[in-house]
C-alpha cells in the first residue's frame, strides 16, 4: 500500500461493486466485473474492472512476483522486467517479502471469450466435486454408523454401570449421572 501510495494511487472508498481510486489527486471510479480469488495454485488474484470515466476495461492482477514477471510480455518492456528482478533479488536478499501487480487493457471481445471459458472451468470444478464415486459414500456411511454405533454401545454401559475408563474423568459416576 506504501509503495502505491507512493506513486499516486490511494484506495479511496467501496460502494457496491464500485471502487473508488485517488490516482494522482483525482478521484477515479471502477467497476467491478469479475474476480478470481487468489489460491495456493495460482498464487495470485485478478480482477477485471471497468473504468466508469472512460468505460475501458482492464484486468489487474497481484499476487507472487515470479507468477506475475512470467506472464508478462517481454517484448513489451524488458528493461523496466530485469530491473524488477534486480529489485527483488535485492529484497529478497534483505529478508523483504514482495508482491507483484500487473494490468492489462482488455477489449469487450476479449472480456467476453474470457467470461465463457471461465464460467464453464468454474462449472466443470463444481460438477467433479459433485461426483462422488457410490463406494466411497458407502464407505463414509458405514464408518458413520460404526461411530454412532460405539457411542450407543458407550452410553449403555455406562448407564448400566460399567466403569468406563472416562466416566472418572468426565466428572461422572458410573451410572451416567454428574457427581
Amino acid at each position: 500500500m506504501t509503495a502505491a501510495s507512493e506513486h499516486g494511487y490511494v484506495f479511496h472508498e467501496k460502494k457496491g461493486e464500485i471502487n473508488s481510486l485517488i490516482v494522482n489527486g483525482e478521484i477515479r471510479q471502477f467497476l467491478l466485473l469479475s474476480k478470481v480469488d487468489f489460491s495456493s495454485d495460482r498464487k495470485r488474484m485478478s480482477v477485471v474492472m471497468r473504468d466508469m470515466d472512460n468505460n475501458k476495461l482492464y484486468l489487474f492482477c497481484k499476487g507472487a512476483d515470479s507468477m506475475i514477471l512470467k506472464r508478462v510480455s517481454a517484448n513489451c518492456c524488458f528493461d523496466l522486467i530485469e530491473k524488477t528482478e534486480e529489485d527483488l533479488k535485492a529484497f529478497s536478499k534483505e529478508g523483504l517479502r514482495t508482491l507483484a501487480i500487473a494490468y492489462k487493457e482488455l477489449d469487450e471481445e476479449e472480456f467476453a471469450n474470457w467470461q465463457v471459458r471461465y464460467s464453464e472451468a468454474q462449472q466443470e470444478e463444481y460438477n467433479a466435486l459433485c461426483e462422488v464415486d457410490p463406494r466411497e459414500q458407502l464407505s463414509k456411511v458405514r464408518i458413520h454408523i460404526i461411530i454412532m454405533l460405539l457411542i450407543y454401545i458407550a452410553r449403555r454401559r455406562v448407564r448400566k454401570g460399567f466403569d468406563s475408563p472416562w466416566s472418572n474423568s468426565f466428572g461422572r459416576s458410573p451410572s451416567g449421572r454428574c457427581s
